[in-house]
C-alpha cells in the first residue's frame, strides 16, 4: 500500500499555468462576492440602527410629553412650536422653581424640555422642523387638548426618510 502511494506522488508533474490561473479566478471571484455581501450587511444594519434610534427618540418623547401634559395644572404660554406647562411636581399649589416646564422645537432640529431652574434636556435630535408641531382645541375655560406631531429624520441607503408619531391629549385640569 505505502508502495502505491509512493508511485502515485513520484509520477505527479506539478499543476500547469492554465490550472493555477483558473483557481486565481475562481478564488478571487469567491472573494469578490464575499466583499460585496459583506458591504451590504453593514448598509443594511447601519439603516437599521439609524431607524431604531429615531423611532425610539420619538417613542420617549410622546411618553415625556404626554406624562407632562397630563400631570400639568396650566398652561402657561402655548404655539405651534413650543408649549410651557406649570407642572405642581410637589402638589402645594404654588408654582416653585423647576415646574415650569417647557417643550421647543428648536430650527436646529431639536425638541428640546427644559424647566425654569435652568435644566435643558434633548429629546430628539433630528427633529424635522418645517413639519413638527403643536396644535391645541380650546374650550371655554382655555385649552382642552394638546395635540403633538412630531417628524424625525433617518438617514437610509438612499437619502433619508422622516418617521412620525403624534398624540392628543386632554388635560387633566382644563
Amino acid at each position: 500500500m505505502v508502495g502505491r502511494l509512493r508511485a502515485l506522488f513520484a509520477d505527479s508533474r506539478g499543476i500547469s499555468i492554465v490550472e493555477l490561473v483558473v483557481a486565481l479566478l475562481v478564488s478571487s471571484m469567491v472573494v469578490a462576492l464575499m466583499v460585496t455581501w459583506a458591504g451590504a450587511v453593514v448598509g443594511v444594519e447601519t439603516y437599521h440602527s439609524s431607524d431604531d434610534e429615531a423611532v425610539q427618540a420619538l417613542r420617549m418623547a410622546k411618553e415625556d410629553m404626554g406624562k407632562d401634559i397630563r400631570r400639568a395644572e396650566a398652561v402657561i404660554t402655548a404655539g405651534d412650536r413650543y408649549l410651557t406647562l406649570w407642572v405642581d411636581l410637589d402638589r402645594d399649589g404654588t408654582a416653585d422653581p423647576g415646574e415650569q416646564i417647557s417643550w421647543t422645537m428648536s430650527t436646529y432640529g431639536e425638541l428640546l424640555r427644559s424647566d425654569d431652574s435652568g435644566a435643558v434636556r434633548v429629546a430628539i435630535e433630528r427633529l424635522v422642523y418645517e413639519t413638527s408641531s403643536f396644535t391645541y382645541t380650546s374650550g371655554s375655560g382655555g385649552i382642552e387638548n394638546i395635540r403633538f406631531d412630531l417628524v424625525a429624520e433617518v438617514t437610509t441607503a438612499g437619502g433619508t426618510e422622516q418617521r412620525s408619531i403624534n398624540a392628543e391629549i386632554h388635560l387633566r385640569n382644563a
